[in-house]
C-alpha cells in the first residue's frame, strides 16, 4: 500500500474536515510520522504533521504573538514527538523556549537503547564453564606469585580493565535506567512547565530483543515505553514518546499491530479533539475523553472551558485506562489465569517447577505493583498542593519570563514547598485536579489491590505446593514401608514352617515320621501363624495401613460391610 500523500509541514489544515481528519489518522499510525502540532479552542482546530526544526521555530513565534495579542482567541497546543532520537534539534529548541533544566533536556536527547545479541543457554553455560576454568588457572598462578613475593603485581593487573558487565553497570544512558528500573519516574518544575515522566507497559506480547530470557522472564509481558508529558504556562502540552522500534526502517504486520497498541491512548484523544468525529458511532464511554471546548457539551458532563483544556489534556494522556484494564484490572487478566493453570497443575502433580513459575510471577507482579505505586506518587506530586487545588482554572497568558529566569528552572521533589513559593511549576485546573484524584483512587482499588491479592495467592500456592510434594514424599515413603512390612510379613509366616521343616529333617534314631505328618503340621503351623499376624495387625492397628493407605484386611472388612449395606468402619486414631 502506497504511503498516504503528506501535507506542506508548514501549512496547519483545518481538523474538523473528514478528508483532512481521515488523511491524519493514517499519519498516525504510520511508523515513520515523528511528530504533530494541533492547536484548538472552541471553534476550530488545526493541525500539521511532521514538522522541521524551521517550522517549529516559526509556531513558536506566532505562539508568542497569539499570547500577546489581546485580541485573538487563544488556543490550546498540542505537540506530540514520536522519535526523539531523530529530532535533537527540535527537542534543544523547545528546551530552550520553556527553559527546561539541562538534566531534563539532555535526557530526552538520549540515543536508544542499541540491540546486543544475546547468547543461547548452551553457549552461555559453555562460557560459564570456560570462565569458571579461567579464574581457576587466575587463583593457580595467583597462589604461584604469592610464593614468590609478587602478589602485588599480579593485584594491580587484575585490576587494570575492567568487564563489560561493570561497564554496561556504570552506562547512565537515560532509555538503560528506565529500562532497569521500570518503577522509574520524573517530575520536574519550571518558571514555564510541569514536567512528568513515566513508563507504561503495554500488553503486546513482545519480546525485547536485546534482553536475555532470565531477564525477560521475571518482567511482565509487554512492550516498555518511555513517556514525558509537560504542562506550559502558555497553553502548551508536549508529549515526547520512546520509540519502540528505533532502529526499524519499516515494520512488518506483527510490529504494526505492537505500534497500534502503543498509540492507542494517543490517537484516541487525538481523534477526540475533531468535530468530525461527532457523526460517527458513539464510543466507548470509558474511553470518552472531553477535553476541547464546545465539543459534545450536550452530555450530561459538565462544559469544558478553554482555560480547562491544557490541564485535560494532560490527564488524559496520562490515564491510559485501557492499557490498565487490560493488564490487570479485569478478571480475567493474565497473570490470573497462570496462576489457575498452576493451581490445576498443582493438584495433579506438584513438582519443583511450579515454584521456579510461581517465583516468575511474583516478580512480574512486583514490578507491575512498583510501576502503579510511582504513577500514584506523581499524581500526589502534582495535585497534593492545597493551593493548587483551590485555585481558579490557569489563564492561558503568556508569561513574558526572560531568559535568566527560565534557566534558574530546577527539578521539584524534596523541596516541594520552596520552589512552589518560588513561582515553580504550573498549576493544574480544578477539573483535572478532581481527574487526577479518581483516577488514584481507581488504580489504589482496582490495579493494586488485584496485584495484591494475586501475590497472596502466589504465596499460598507457594505454600500450597511445598505441602503437596510434602505429601506426596509421605506417600511414597508409605507405600515403601507398607511394602517392606507386607515382605516381613511373608518371612514371618514362613519361619515357623521352615523350623518345622528342619526339624522334621533331622535323622533321630527312635523317630519316623510320614509324609501325612509332615504335611498336617505344616498346615496347621501356618495357620496359626496367619492368625497370629492378622490379630496382631487388628490390635495394634499398623496392619499394612497408614495416612493413606489401607491395610489389606481393613479392605476386606470394608469391603464385605458394603456386600451388607453397611457403611464402612472408619478407624479411630488417638
Amino acid at each position: 500500500m502506497a504511503a498516504p500523500p503528506r501535507p506542506s509541514a508548514k501549512s496547519f489544515e483545518n481538523f474538523d474536515d473528514s478528508a483532512v481528519f481521515e488523511r491524519f489518522k493514517r499519519l498516525a499510525r504510520s511508523h515513520e510520522t515523528q511528530n504533530f502540532v494541533i492547536d484548538f479552542n472552541e471553534n476550530q482546530a488545526l493541525c500539521a504533521f511532521d514538522l522541521s526544526k524551521d517550522d517549529f521555530e516559526s509556531a513558536l513565534k506566532n505562539r508568542v504573538a497569539e499570547r500577546n495579542d489581546a485580541n485573538r482567541q487563544k488556543t490550546t497546543r498540542w505537540i506530540n514527538i514520536w522519535c526523539p532520537e531523530k529530532q535533537e534539534g527540535v527537542i534543544k529548541l523547545l528546551a530552550d523556549h520553556y527553559g527546561l533544566s539541562p538534566r531534563l533536556a539532555l535526557s530526552m536527547q538520549c540515543d536508544p537503547i542499541k540491540p546486543e545479541p544475546v547468547a543461547d543457554p548452551l553457549s552461555r553455560e559453555g562460557n560459564r564453564v570456560k570462565q569458571a576454568w579461567q579464574n581457576r588457572s587466575w587463583q593457580t598462578y595467583h597462589q604461584s606469585q604469592l610464593h614468590t613475593g609478587l602478589k602485588a603485581d599480579s593485584d594491580v593487573e587484575s585490576h587494570e580493565l575492567p568487564s563489560v558487565e561493570a561497564r554496561r553497570s556504570l552506562d547512565l544512558n537515560h532509555y538503560r535506567i528506565v529500562n532497569e528500573i521500570w518503577h522509574f519516574i520524573s517530575v520536574d518544575w519550571g518558571h514555564k512547565y510541569t514536567s512528568i515522566g513515566f513508563n507504561q507497559l503495554y500488553e503486546t506480547k513482545a519480546r525485547v530483543e536485546f534482553e536475555s530470557a532470565e531477564r525477560q522472564h521475571s518482567r511482565p509481558e509487554g512492550r516498555r515505553i518511555w513517556s514525558w508529558i509537560l504542562l506550559c504556562t502558555d497553553g502548551t502540552v508536549i508529549s515526547i514518546n520512546e520509540n519502540p522500534f528505533p532502529y526499524h526502517s519499516k515494520l512488518d504486520k506483527r510490529e504494526q499491530h505492537e505500534l497500534d497498541s502503543i498509540r492507542y491512548n494517543s490517537l484516541n484523544v487525538l481523534t477526540q479533539l475533531s468535530q468530525a468525529t461527532d457523526q460517527e458511532r458513539p464510543l466507548n464511554p470509558i474511553m470518552t475523553v472531553q477535553v476541547r471546548a464546545g465539543r459534545k457539551s450536550s452530555m450530561a458532563e459538565s462544559r469544558v472551558s478553554d482555560d480547562d483544556s491544557p490541564s485535560l489534556l494532560l490527564y488524559y494522556l496520562f490515564d491510559d485506562w485501557y492499557t490498565s484494564y487490560s493488564l490487570v484490572a479485569k478478571s480475567d487478566h493474565e497473570y490470573r489465569r497462570q496462576l489457575d493453570v498452576i493451581r490445576r497443575e498443582m493438584f495433579q502433580s506438584a513438582t519443583l517447577d511450579h515454584v521456579h513459575k510461581l517465583h516468575s510471577l511474583g516478580h512480574q507482579l512486583s514490578v507491575l505493583k512498583r510501576m502503579y505505586e510511582g504513577y500514584n506518587l506523581i499524581i500526589q506530586r502534582i495535585t497534593n498542593r492545597p493551593h493548587m487545588l483551590n485555585a481558579a482554572p490557569m489563564k492561558l497568558g503568556y508569561s513574558g519570563l526572560s531568559e535568566r529566569d527560565a534557566n534558574g528552572s530546577r527539578s521539584g521533589t524534596l523541596e516541594l514547598e520552596k520552589t512552589q513559593a518560588e513561582g515553580y511549576g504550573v498549576p493544574i485546573s480544578s477539573a483535572a485536579a478532581l481527574r487526577f484524584e479518581r483516577l488514584k483512587d481507581n488504580i489504589t482499588l482496582y490495579a493494586l489491590s488485584e496485584i495484591g491479592a494475586c501475590l497472596d495467592e502466589k504465596n499460598s500456592l507457594m505454600s500450597m505446593n511445598f505441602n503437596l510434594i510434602a505429601i506426596k514424599e509421605e506417600s511414597y515413603v508409605e507405600r515403601l514401608t507398607r511394602i517392606t512390612i507386607l515382605l516381613a510379613k511373608f518371612t514371618i509366616l514362613f519361619i515357623p514352617v521352615s523350623v518345622m521343616a528342619s526339624y522334621f529333617g533331622i535323622n533321630f534314631s527312635d523317630a519316623q515320621f510320614t509324609v501325612k505328618e509332615f504335611w498336617a503340621s505344616f498346615a496347621v503351623l501356618f495357620f496359626l501363624s496367619f492368625l497370629f499376624l492378622i490379630a496382631f495387625g487388628w490390635l495394634s492397628d499398623t496392619s499394612e495401613g497408614g495416612p493413606i493407605y489401607q491395610s489389606l484386611t481393613r479392605t476386606s472388612i470394608n469391603a464385605w460391610r458394603g456386600l451388607t449395606g453397611k457403611p464402612p468402619k472408619k478407624k479411630k486414631r488417638t
